[in-house]
Formats: C-alpha cells, structure tokens, sequence
C-alpha cells in the first residue's frame, strides 16, 4: 500500500476461519498475532504509523486452519 510520512492508517481484513488458529499480521516495522481460538473472528484490524512516504507490505498468515479473505479496506486517520 502506498503511504504518506507521519500518515496513520487503519487496515481492516475481513475474514473468516475454518478453525482454531492464530493470525500473524506484518509490515516492514514488525509484527503482531492475533489469537483467534473459536475460528470466530470476522476482522483483523491494524493501526499503520508511517515513518516515510512510499510503498508498504502488509502481509498475513495464519496457523492452524485455514481461512477466507474477503476484503481489505484502509482508511487514513489523519
């Protein structure tokens, strides 16, 4: 996704599991697990602070089962 510096986005991943498991969120500056242990969760939601404007990779993955990925939908806070 493209950026702009000192830009705060927000990353909505709509998706659904076909099981327990754990989802693993990361961009450029590290990364985060979200724990979704009932394969329940609809919407994996990042805050995205950029350090420089340009292009960014948001990447996910997930153990366990698999899952649906029905839509991504950015929006920039400020």
């Amino acid at each position: 996704m493209k950026v702009e510096k000192d830009g705060l986005y927000l990353v909505d991943i709509a998706v659904k599991a076909k099981g327990a498991g754990v989802y693993k969120v990361e961009t450029e500056s590290g990364g985060q697990e979200f724990e979704d242990a009932n394969g329940q969760l609809e919407h994996v939601l990042i805050g995205l602070s950029a350090n420089a404007s340009g292009w960014t990779t948001v990447r996910m993955n997930r153990s366990g089962a698999g899952y649906n990925l029905y839509s991504v939908e950015v929006t920039k806070a400020n």
